[in-house]
């Protein structure tokens, strides 16, 4: 799990059924609230964040036997994580290697994630799956603009928004950090833009996705504003 969905009985269920949850990523400051109602919920959750954004905003501002990450990652990574065994099932169901990147701009310690096992079914309430696909939690570092009129999911449209509007690290440690995402060094290829705010992206193939991503980069790099927290 990336980020923290507000916590409901029904939705835990769900997600027992699918065989639980093993990790809790928090990709930066501000998108951890209600964490610990999960943890308590699946006692055996690992919740993983970055050092720079462990502290009074975080988790030691809640009391608590649960307050306190079981995994806090330092340095500039990225990590890996094997979720659900060392392959999918033969119904696509778990499995999937997840490799999280340390993208600071929005926060020092904000994170992006990447997930080679994704299935990601249409945004109209069906429940197909559209198969299975690389996608790239960016939390607050990357987002979508706009859908087009009339558009149901954003694969019909919507450019890239760095969202320099809320920027603790500074421009150019942000803008080093969407180069990150388009560098298959650093994060193998991927098809599904997923952030924290806005509507999602698909990219037809990775050659399109790396140029768009450098544009707003680039353009990013031309912003002489300072941190904006």
């Amino acid at each position: 799990m990336v980020g923290v969905p507000r916590f409901n009985a029904r939705l835990a269920q769900a997600i027992e059924a699918l065989g639980g949850v093993e990790y809790l990523i928090l990709p930066s400051k501000g998108l951890e609230s209600g964490h610990i109602a999960w943890r308590t919920r699946f006692p055996d959750l690992v919740r993983v964040i970055h050092r720079h954004d462990l502290g009074p905003l975080t988790m030691t501002s809640q009391s608590g036997p649960t307050a306190e990450p079981e995994q806090v990652l330092q340095g500039a990574g990225p990590w890996e994580l094997e979720a659900g065994g060392e392959q999918a099932d033969d119904d696509g169901s778990g499995g999937g290697m997840v490799r999280i990147v340390h993208t600071p701009g929005h926060t020092f310690g904000s994170l992006s994630v990447w997930y080679e096992g994704a299935s990601v079914g249409p945004a109209t309430g069906q429940v197909e799956a559209v198969g299975r696909e690389a996608a790239l939690f960016t939390g607050a570092t990357l987002g979508v603009g706009k859908l087009k009129p009339g558009a149901l999911d954003s694969n019909e449209g919507g450019a890239l928004d760095p969202r320099l509007g809320r920027n603790a690290a500074g421009i150019p440690r942000h803008s080093a950090s969407l180069r990150k995402l388009a560098d298959p060094e650093v994060v193998p290829d991927w098809q599904w833009l997923l952030p924290a705010y806005g509507p999602r992206r698909r990219f037809e193939s990775a050659e399109e996705m790396r140029r768009e991503v450098l544009e707003v980069a680039d353009k990013a790099a031309t912003d002489h504003r300072g941190p904006l927290y």
